[in-house]
């Protein structure tokens, strides 16, 4: 057996135990920590001997029976040794897959009008991206794509006729190949009515009155990249003569705001990235300062430092001071809550998910399937993204270098799937039942990607167990300082997705 829990404080300095097995938080002490050591049959140094011996009989008994409780009802505290994870065989994959599929991702071009300092496909900073090409997506290869994949989740659909799929459109900048978009959509909608909620992807300044129709006539839901105001976007969003790309997307942003307000309100939706020099106080400001114009913020990411030579530029003060913003933006949050006041979009997702995820910790874990029981990972294909040559890959986030099937080859690679999960489990996965964090860590094959295959990312798991442990000291001192604040994810945002959720640490 191999205890899985931490202990930790809130800000009051109440004490709390967290539990991994069952998701609890329960609060805490040092009689407690004595008890559940004894019961674990772990050695109690003699401050505990001595506490247990001098505490009243009746308290002792009473609080070894609840330890005993939850220990003997759900097997709370301690996760058993096993002999690991079932190895995957094709055969068992291949439903697997399809069970869990729920978003189609075209790449149609790899091209794109941008040059962003930190793109993993365009900075040139990141070892083993795909570079842009003037390639892109035919419409024989997009409709092959679709077709492929309604024949796949008809089992799926014909179980719940209701259900919806993700129809992605990505690049590059997608905008530049909108002939096929328009022509992909009309078909979808011809084949395949009321089955597909439609997403793209774009840096916003292709945005013009031509293609905001075609959007808005199919119902497009479009997420835009904005770093912040002016002098902070335009820092790394340049285009490919070097120039800030900041007043094409604001003016792009106000006539459609203008002339589609409904569509501006429903459909549209901010991206934003940061990185060790990005002001995120001032970003956060302009986000709540310019709502008239940019749409709500729906997703903040750092700059992914995955084989890339991109954080190379900064000093250890960036970092210092990236801290510091963070901090200060978190104890902004807990203050804004607690006082029953509404955070504003950028303050709500860099800060506020992680703590409703502390929230549903108790529920992650449920969907989570049997080779991948750990982790945030998903079977490979759970979000099919086809490139311009019919190549599948297992999401857009992930390098090419371990595509997972081929069109023009019959689909999916099973068997490569398979040995990805295989090697996923032994690199990954072979230490997760000793860790307290199971139900609250979102690593997947993007976080441990190589070149053509699976590798432990350096620090990553000690990063994530310091930060979901201040994640849970927040939540409790939310919870203490007011019982009834509402933590959850902002309808809107929700609504924009049309139920899409997609989680990133």
């Amino acid at each position: 057996m191999e205890r899985v829990t931490f202990r930790f404080n809130s800000d009051s300095g109440a004490e709390y135990l967290y539990d991994d097995v069952t998701g609890n938080i329960f609060p805490w002490g040092s009689m407690e920590e004595a008890i559940l050591k004894r019961e674990l049959a772990v050695p109690l140094d003699d401050s505990e001997e001595n506490l247990l011996r001098s505490a009243h009989g009746d308290e002792i008994t009473a609080k070894t029976q609840y330890c005993r409780q939850w220990r003997s009802q759900y097997q709370a505290f301690a996760r058993p040794s096993t002999s690991g994870l079932p190895v995957p065989t094709p055969d068992q994959i291949k439903p697997a897959v399809w069970a869990g599929c729920k978003e189609l991702i075209l790449i149609v071009t790899e091209n794109c009008n941008l040059k962003c300092g930190y793109c993993c496909y365009a900075s040139g900073t990141y070892k083993y991206h795909r570079k842009p090409t003037n390639r892109t997506m035919s419409y024989e290869q997009a409709i092959k794509a679709v077709d492929w994949f309604m024949d796949n989740v008809s089992a799926q659909l014909a179980r719940n006729p209701r259900k919806k799929y993700g129809l992605s459109f990505y690049g590059g900048e997608p905008l530049l190949n909108i002939k096929l978009i328009k022509e992909v959509l009309e078909y979808a909608e011809k084949q395949y009515p009321d089955v597909f909620f439609v997403v793209l992807t774009t840096n916003g300044t292709l945005l013009t009155p031509e293609n905001v129709e075609i959007l808005k006539k199919h119902s497009v839901s479009v997420a835009i990249s904005i770093d912040g105001p002016e002098d902070e976007h335009d820092r790394l969003r340049v285009d490919l003569l070097e120039q800030g790309t900041y007043k094409r997307i604001i003016e792009n942003l106000s006539y459609i705001k203008r002339k589609h307000p409904e569509y501006w309100n429903n459909y549209l939706m901010s991206l934003s990235v940061y990185d060790p020099q990005s002001d995120v106080e001032k970003i956060s400001q302009f986000f709540d300062d310019n709502k008239d114009v940019v749409p709500r913020c729906a997703f903040v990411n750092m700059v992914s430092t995955n084989n890339s030579e991109y954080y190379n530029r900064f000093k250890k003060e960036d970092f210092d001071l990236l801290r510091k913003r963070m901090i200060f933006l978190r104890q902004k949050y807990k203050q804004l809550v607690t006082s029953g006041k509404e955070p504003g979009s950028y303050l709500n997702i860099i800060t506020g998910t992680s703590l409703v995820l502390m929230l549903m910790r108790g529920r992650v874990a449920d969907a989570r399937d049997t080779f991948v029981r750990y982790t945030g990972c998903c079977i490979p294909g759970s979000r099919m993204t086809v490139n311009v040559n019919g190549e599948i890959n297992m999401c857009e986030r992930v390098n090419g270098t371990f595509p997972i099937g081929h069109l023009d080859q019959g689909g999916l690679n099973y068997v490569r799937i398979a040995q990805l999960v295989q090697e996923y489990q032994e690199k990954i996965l072979y230490k997760c039942e000793r860790c307290p964090i199971t139900r609250l860590c979102f690593m997947c094959f993007s976080s441990a990607e190589a070149n053509g295959g699976i590798m432990e990312p350096r620090g990553f798991c000690e990063s994530t167990k310091n930060r979901i442990h201040t994640n849970l000291a927040d939540y409790v001192s939310i919870m203490e300082s007011n019982p009834d604040v509402e933590l959850a994810f902002k309808k809107k945002s929700l609504e924009l997705l049309r139920d899409r959720i997609l989680i990133e640490s």
